[in-house]
């Protein structure tokens, strides 16, 4: 076996699915997943299970006591099978043919037994490289100067061959749960060489309660790991300025520590530089502490509230002022004007509010809007508000409220005057959501109608071809990523009429890409759940309903579009009567779908009954 793919988990259920995928687009079958377990309590088991079934490659799953990632990766060390190990964080992925990649590599690996690995690049998933490209091939055994330059300027993805890392395990120090990685590659780059791979290996995209947002709080957590870093930094120094910089954290840590910094005292070179040093330990302690606490006041927000804007100066004031009126503070207000022609940008710039960020970017539609708000957002849950609406008071508190007490991942509301549920909230699994998506109007399609836990929603996009409905096929998508979802009475939405708002405009390319959404869904349930297609299609059934008579109304000459909509309404007529509740709109469907051309001048005039499919 070529390749073992490891990754330590906790709590990370949502975002293995991206994983998963990545490993599955390799298409290799000799590689394996080692997922070690560093005690989850949500429903990591059960996922990778179900992971496992789907697969011709191995997947393997094991389970230890909270002990963190370091004594995680000793695990594998012991479990895994291929030639080479790659560590991927439960945020990380593979690009596609990454493996294909790390193949071509091998050679210089294997006939080298002084080379251990390889070294790689790592990005964002932009692909914009964290820290700087590397120089030449190789980093030999031993080059203090080249370690240096190589890995402390940026993130790295490091692929090792599984028997020389077996030699290098982590140490363990009882009561602490964190020890950075370099404490491992520092020790195996005396002895070893890696080969440098000047190529992305891997994605990343860092959780705000992740081990590399939170550091400041490891340090003060995890002294003695970090004192055995830094005697090692100390021991690698190149200069004097080095050796300083290494000795001054160390003394640090050690004051940190106490009396269980014994474990690692330092010996080797600079041995008088730690006892010259060794009376700042406590002012180093006290800086260490200080820039935790400032951390801490740091952290990002609990929500981000996103808010796309385009020509839209009559509502935004109305729409900004909603939401920094919120009974709940912790929130971080972005807003994206989507090249707007009018006035709203100088509306946006004229608050003040530190909450509040804008962000600008020529025209490119909803879609694009949407995603650009999700690439900027750092609060744990995404809640969208529409420019031109407005929401209550206690909009977010309230949806907040549920999504906490009962660990949702989505959590949908209405809005105001309109009754979603009958029940306070009602709780449902991926499968009997899915199910109520499909065969009901309870689940909104419209972003506005709920809010996202962002470890879901971040693993996704919205579609750009789709102009109209775009929010339709990213809830159907959200809806098959979470595990809990939420219906809530909660009801604290304004929804706006805007008459320059697509959903009031008359038929266009836009309005006829809403097919794509129900197009797609049909195509899904089909493939993975084929016991809910009928609900599916006659919700497609719906949707071209919709969509013949938006052109009817509008007065669209019989074109293109206007024929494919009516071949699909004539393949499925056997569905009119289950799909449409009206006999009125039964009735127009029929005659419109094989005389377009007259009733296009008689009904015009005629406001279908039917509301847009949201």
């Amino acid at each position: 076996m070529l390749l073992t793919v490891f990754t330590s988990t906790l709590n990370r259920a949502g975002l293995l699915p991206r994983i998963f995928e990545s490993i599955v687009r390799q298409k290799r079958t000799d590689i394996e997943w080692l997922v070690v377990d560093d005690g989850s309590e949500d429903d990591t088991p059960e996922i990778i299970a179900e992971f496992a079934r789907k697969v011709p490659f191995p997947i393997r799953y094991y389970r230890q006591p909270r002990g963190g990632k370091h004594r995680a990766y000793n695990m594998a060390l012991l479990l895994a099978r291929g030639e080479l190990m790659l560590t991927l964080d439960s945020d990380d992925w593979l690009p596609d043919k990454a493996v294909d990649m790390i193949e071509e590599y091998m050679p210089i690996v294997r006939c080298d037994k002084k080379i251990c690995g390889m070294i790689a690049l790592k990005a964002d998933a932009n692909g914009n490289i964290y820290g700087r490209e590397m120089s030449g091939k190789v980093l030999a055994a031993g080059d203090n100067a080249k370690y240096e330059e190589v890995m402390c300027t940026g993130e790295r993805c490091i692929i090792l061959k599984t028997d020389v890392a077996r030699q290098y395990p982590f140490p363990t120090v009882e009561g602490e749960l964190f020890m950075t990685e370099s404490v491992m590659f520092s020790r195996l780059s005396i002895d070893y060489g890696f080969a440098i791979v000047n190529k992305v290996l891997s994605y990343c995209e860092y959780q705000s309660d992740g081990l590399t947002q939170n550091i400041h709080t490891l340090l003060c957590q995890n002294p003695v790991g970090f004192m055995l870093y830094h005697s090692q930094r100390i021991n690698q120094a190149t200069t004097l300025k080095a050796a300083i910089g290494a000795a001054l954290r160390y003394v640090a840590f050690r004051s940190m520590a106490g009396v269980n910094g014994n474990a690692a005292e330092h010996s080797g070179k600079y041995e008088w530089l730690i006892r010259l040093l060794s009376p700042l330990g406590p002012i180093g302690k006290l800086y260490y502490f200080i820039r935790n606490r400032q951390h801490i006041y740091k952290l990002p927000p609990k929500v981000s509230v996103l808010v796309p804007v385009y020509n839209v100066e009559k509502y935004l004031k109305r729409c900004i002022d909603s939401i920094l009126t919120q009974t709940f503070a912790d929130i971080e207000i972005i807003i994206l004007d989507d090249g707007s022609d009018d006035n709203s940008l100088q509306i946006a710039e004229s608050y003040s509010d530190r909450r509040i960020s804008i962000d600008l970017q020529p025209h490119g539609g909803i879609a694009s809007a949407r995603n650009r708000l999700l690439s900027l957002a750092a609060g744990e849950y995404i809640y969208f508000v529409d420019a031109d609406d407005w929401v209550e008071p206690n909009a977010i508190e309230c949806l907040l409220e549920y999504a906490e007490s009962y660990s949702l991942d989505i959590t949908f509301c209405g809005r105001v005057g309109q009754t979603t549920t009958d029940k306070d909230i009602e709780i449902m699994n991926r499968e009997h959501a899915v199910a109520r998506f499909l065969s009901t109007m309870e689940l909104s399609s419209a972003m506005w109608t709920k809010m996202v836990r962002s470890s879901v929603i971040k693993q996704l996009e919205f579609d750009s071809r789709v102009l109209y409905g775009e929010d339709g096929l990213m809830t159907w998508r959200l809806i098959n990523k979470a595990r809990r979802i939420g219906l809530t009475n909660c009801r604290p939405y304004h929804y706006s009429d805007n008459p320059a708002s697509i959903t009031n405009s008359s038929f266009s390319d836009a309005t006829y890409s809403l097919r794509l959404v129900w197009d797609t869904i049909v195509a899904e349930t089909a493939a993975a759940r084929p016991t809910l297609l009928a609900a599916a299609r006659q919700k497609q059934l719906y949707c071209y309903c919709w969509l013949l008579y938006t052109a009817l109304r509008s007065g669209t000459p019989r074109d293109r579009r206007i024929q494919t909509i009516q071949d699909h309404l004539r393949t499925n007529r056997s569905l009119w009567g289950a799909s449409i509740a009206s006999p009125r709109l039964r009735f127009l469907t029929r005659l419109s779908t094989y005389f377009y051309t007259p009733l296009r001048y008689l009904l015009a005039p005629i406001r279908s009954q039917m509301p847009p499919l949201r």
